[in-house]
């Protein structure tokens, strides 16, 4: 069973890539579970033209940047975790373009020749990522700045590519309680690790995760003829 996360800020070292190490190692310590990060910091990813050439010549993206790589990863994946720093109010950039590109996994069942509404609105669309399961993380610099936006943007994402979504892990306490996914506080680099109860929660996301995916990945296995 295998598990990525994704950091999705520009930095390289961030706090948010912090976070994300720390719920896959939680995802970790569930047993059988392997895990690999990906760090958008260094990584080419450039903005979907909307061109729709995917659907055309199905899953096949016309940009050549890091990005193809990055969604064979999370197609092979049986759940993810993604990670954000919140920029003004909701998630980076960087992470939403990556998003955005993955309209060439969300595929119709045959190529597309006409773009006219009346032979498109009746088309199915599956997405590679359907039945994975989803979690999230972000970090900010201050309370209310946007922290819950940012992971409704990461749960809309999931939600779009007919993935389980999940928020709370084994830690159940009254205090780590993650009703909406893990937040957490940190503006220079590291400081994040100073947010005991933001740490914790991001580790009972990965909890969450994948002992979600074990369930869902064994009922998966039952439904195969």
């Amino acid at each position: 069973m295998k598990i990525v996360g994704v950091a999705g800020s520009v930095r390289k070292n961030s706090n948010t890539e912090i976070l994300v190490k720390k719920a896959l190692k939680a995802a970790e310590s569930l047993g059988e579970v392997e895990t690999e990060f990906i760090s958008l910091a260094e990584k080419k990813v450039e903005f979907c033209r909307a061109c729709f050439n995917c659907w055309r010549e199905l899953g096949k993206c016309v940009i050549e940047d890091d990005v193809p790589k990055i969604l064979e990863k999370l197609c092979k994946s049986d759940g993810m975790i993604f990670g954000s720093p919140v920029y003004y109010g909701t998630i980076s950039a960087k992470l939403k373009a990556l998003m955005d590109r993955c309209v060439s996994i969300l595929l119709p069942p045959k190529p597309v020749t006409s773009f006219e509404w009346d032979k498109l609105k009746n088309m199915p669309l599956t997405s590679k990522l359907r039945n994975k399961v989803g979690g999230a993380v972000v970090v900010g610099g201050f309370r209310g700045g946007g922290h819950e936006y940012a992971l409704s943007a990461i749960h809309h994402f999931f939600m779009i590519n007919d993935m389980f979504v999940v928020v709370d892990g084994g830690i159940r306490t009254y205090e780590i309680h993650p009703h909406f996914g893990a937040t957490a506080l940190g503006i220079r680099k590291g400081e994040v690790l100073k947010d005991e109860f933001g740490v914790k929660l991001a580790e009972s996301v990965g909890l969450r995760v994948a002992e979600a995916t074990k369930i869902v990945k064994a009922g998966l296995g039952l439904m195969k003829p």
